[in-house]
């Protein structure tokens, strides 16, 4: 009897151990998936891959300021006196406004309903913080030519001249400077019409997953110059308890479109 009784008490031990060895590999199974999917967000592309036509570089800057250029977006004239004023503010050592105090536009994020739809994401949210309404990521898409393999700057602009409300003819500037990027960001706050940005980082720093093509908004600035608020269409799959903005250092947000074969960024 007590040797049946051992036997039995044996059997329940080893049919407890099994049910917990069970549940931890059924609860690693679920880690693991839950890593893979966590993994898969941390990298996206959602760039075409050509260079802006109509990107303007330093030399077309100059040369457009002293009436020696008509270089510019096909969807903007150079009679248009906002578009110098704001070519013009890309020269200034200092930005006419008090940079001491920052700023920053309240842009909604839209999260990006595709992998490779950050380009329609970004137009949408710059559309939506101007007008106040926006069309679907998907028409948006349609408009400006997106493919799985991503989309193009410059149709993206030409689409918001062509339906924002207010405010000056964007444009697209080849290689800018740290200097130029602050000051498109300041100008972006004070005229409360977002940058438009195209860039490539790494999983590090202020960076919270990789890409090799994306586009995003820049909306603002710290007091001090050397911080750019984001507004990123897909940080909430990476993070999606984040508020769809965060900020990087200029720094960062220069290597970023440095790093990128394009080197450009519309404003």
């Amino acid at each position: 009897m007590l040797k049946k009784r051992f036997l039995t008490g044996t059997l329940t031990v080893v049919m407890i151990a099994s049910m917990g060895t069970m549940a931890f590999a059924n609860d690693l199974k679920a880690i693991e998936s839950k890593s893979k999917i966590d993994t898969s967000a941390l990298s996206v592309s959602g760039d075409a891959g050509q260079i802006s036509k109509s990107a303007l570089s330093e030399a077309d800057i100059q040369a457009i300021l002293n009436g020696k250029s008509n270089k510019v977006s096909s969807r903007s004239s150079i009679q248009d006196n906002s578009l110098i004023d704001k070519l013009s503010v890309l020269s200034q050592s200092k930005v006419a406004r008090s940079a001491s105090s920052g700023g920053a536009l309240g842009v909604k994020v839209f999260t990006q309903e595709e992998e490779y739809y950050c380009g329609p994401a970004t137009v949408k949210q710059t559309l939506h913080y101007i007008n106040g309404y926006s069309s679907s990521q998907k028409s948006i898409a349609n408009a400006i030519g997106t493919t799985p393999a991503g989309s193009n700057l410059e149709p993206m602009v030409e689409y918001i001249n062509d339906n924002k409300d207010y405010g000056s003819t964007y444009v697209i500037i080849s290689q800018p400077s740290k200097s130029k990027i602050l000051r498109m960001v300041e100008y972006a706050v004070d005229h409360e019409t977002p940058v438009v940005c195209r860039l490539r980082f790494k999983r590090t720093g202020s960076w919270e997953y990789k890409t090799n093509g994306h586009f995003l908004n820049a909306n603002g600035f710290n007091s001090y110059g050397d911080e750019i608020l984001l507004t990123d269409p897909n940080i909430k799959n990476v993070r999606p308890s984040a508020g769809g903005s965060y900020w990087v250092t200029l720094n960062e947000l220069y290597n970023a479109t440095n790093d990128h074969f394009a080197q450009e960024m519309a404003y």
